[in-house]
């Protein structure tokens, strides 16, 4: 959350297992990556311009994609 994102995109899960994140573009090229020892990271996005996006988590085997805006 937010979506759509401004400066700032949260992403928490229920649990509390190491997570990893990454920012890719509609052509699947990945422009942030991060990794959270919790189940819960905060990225700075103000930096990509106005756009579609996915964010791509994993965590504990389980890898889910979502767009954002």
């Amino acid at each position: 959350y937010p979506n759509p994102v401004s400066d700032w995109l949260v992403v928490t899960t229920s649990s509390n297992a190491p997570l990893n994140l990454e920012v890719m573009n509609l052509q699947g090229s990945s422009l942030i990556t991060s990794s959270s020892p919790t189940g819960s990271e905060k990225l700075n996005v103000s930096d990509l311009p106005s756009a579609i996006y996915y964010v791509k988590v994993s965590q504990a085997g389980t890898t889910v994609v979502r767009r954002i805006t």
